[in-house]
């Protein structure tokens, strides 16, 4: 019988999410750069799901609060050019060319995209989508990216024909990376996001085996 092996890490970030059950991921009709596969807003900025990896561009949360005060009374003294932005990408060393990126859990709503005088980049009917699908990322290996409640959490699937040590990560533009506790912490100059260790199981005779990893 063949056994996958699940592989998955939870971020656990500063940020609040747009929605309480979750966020959802927005599909690119046109609407963005051709690289970017689904986008989920987040309170405190972006994150945008490509083929070879996630870019995470972040704003200054607290920042964005003053301004706001400040709209209602001026007292704040503060200026719009203050707010700070930042952002780091988590790309897929050596993945597979083709990639296929899927929408899973579509949403009832749909988004319309009319911006600007040209209708070339106008989008129509953007549906979201909470659950999104890497297949193929690497040789016998998936990726399953969505989120639960608050945090966000993406799950590797690796099947009898994949090798575990084929996934690699690679984290660029952040300030500084840091392990602690077995956990990846990530600073920037506006936030900090937490990743915490790996969790690896298997699923042998209906029963969940956790396997060891870091």
């Amino acid at each position: 019988m063949a056994r996958f092996l699940v592989f998955t890490l939870l971020l656990v970030t500063q940020l609040a999410f747009s929605q309480a059950a979750g966020f959802q991921f927005i599909e690119n009709k046109n609407q963005w750069p051709s690289q970017v596969a689904y986008k989920a807003d987040l309170r405190s900025g972006y994150l945008y799901l490509e083929k070879n990896g996630f870019l995470y561009n972040l704003y200054d949360a607290h920042a964005v609060n003053k301004y706001v005060k400040n709209h209602f009374s001026k007292e704040t003294n503060f200026h719009k050019k203050e707010l700070g932005w930042h952002s780091f990408r988590v790309s897929f060393l050596n993945c597979n060319s083709d990639v296929k990126i899927l929408g899973k859990q579509q949403t009832k709503a749909y988004y319309n995209y009319f911006l600007g005088n040209n209708p070339n980049n106008w989008a129509e009917k953007a549906f979201g989508y909470h659950k999104i699908s890497y297949q193929n990322i690497y040789n016998g290996i998936d990726l399953n990216y969505y989120s639960q409640l608050f945090n966000l959490k993406y799950d590797f699937i690796v099947s009898p024909t994949g090798n575990v040590s084929d996934i690699e990560l690679n984290y660029t533009g952040a300030d500084k990376l840091e392990i602690k506790n077995n956990r990846l912490h990530i600073f920037t100059k506006v936030n900090h996001i937490i990743e915490d260790q790996p969790y690896a199981y298997q699923i042998i005779e209906g029963e969940k085996i956790e396997i060891e990893c870091n």
